[in-house]
């Protein structure tokens, strides 16, 4: 190590009158015990002097590191059979579970009558979202907050290949949040994502969203009938994610299964979305007065 990675430290306590009788013994406790954490953590010095008065503990260290050396540290987790069964399923040692509720809006801006007319169309949304999420005994929740943009772009021909619904948008995702357990804070990781997609055929959708933070997803949907869509996509985050999905709309009403791989298995996820544009009140009252006696 070079002399411009050596410096002197000097370390003062302030403190009460202390008995000058007792000073020495204190002094060298104060001293002792700084020289032996700097020894511990692996740090280098040179000569140690004290310094000890009525309301002042000091420690004079010369020529010490500017920071410790590199060192390999192996910690073992639990036993492997601690993890899983005799059938290779996960135990509860290693098994977690998230549950997730969100909230979105979205506004057209061009809906607004003092506004002039653009070049383009746009719309601005935003998205809160409530996680639980469940770590083996570990519990614990919290909220984040996504803002959107998102423009449309005209519909084209490519030869006999319609494409349509094509749209450009980014999103600010977890601008602030984060999960609460009982002793710490698991804050969200801020990350910009650049998306596009487009409908090609009247019957496929086609999607790819960029995360500034490393990963990509490319995404397709295959819709036989308007209220069905089957989905089959891939995650790309270090190492490469196969997804499968079916999403069924009644009235309103999103239901949806996806099934992500990944080194512990998979993941399955199911969820409930209720979308207010295309929810039909009239239809639903006349299912209920059909089903109500």
């Amino acid at each position: 190590m070079s002399d411009t990675d050596m410096n002197d430290l000097l370390i003062e306590l302030g403190t009460e009158e202390l008995p000058p009788k007792a000073l020495s013994k204190l002094s060298a406790a104060f001293s002792g015990g700084i020289v032996d954490g700097l020894k511990k953590a692996g740090f280098e010095f040179g000569e140690v002097e004290s310094f000890a008065a009525p309301r002042r503990l000091a420690v004079l260290i010369r020529s010490i590191a500017a920071s410790q050396p590199d060192r390999k540290v192996e910690r073992k987790g639990p036993n492997l059979k601690a993890a899983y069964d005799a059938d290779g399923n996960p135990t509860e040692g290693i098994a977690y579970k998230n549950t997730g509720i969100l909230f979105g809006v979205g506004f057209d801006p061009s809906v607004l009558p003092f506004l002039p007319d653009m070049a383009f169309d746009f719309a601005i949304g935003a998205r809160m979202k409530y996680v639980s999420a469940q770590i083996a005994e570990e519990a614990g929740s919290g909220f984040s907050f996504d803002l959107g943009f998102r423009t449309t772009i005209p519909d084209m021909n490519l030869g006999p290949l319609s494409v349509t619904d094509m749209a450009f948008g980014f999103t600010a995702v977890n601008l602030f949040g984060g999960v609460n357990y009982d002793a710490v804070t698991d804050d969200f990781l801020m990350d910009l994502r650049l998306g596009a997609s487009a409908r090609l055929a009247e019957t496929f959708f086609l999607a790819f969203d960029l995360h500034l933070g490393g990963s990509a997803q490319l995404g397709l949907v295959y819709s036989p009938v308007p209220t069905l869509d089957l989905r089959v996509g891939m995650i790309s985050r270090g190492t490469v994610s196969l997804t499968a999905g079916v999403g069924v709309n009644v009235e309103g009403f999103l239901i949806d299964y996806a099934f992500v791989s990944h080194k512990l298995g998979g993941t399955h996820r199911v969820s409930l979305t209720l979308d207010f544009s295309s929810l039909d009140i009239a239809a639903m009252s006349r299912s209920l007065r059909n089903i109500l006696p």
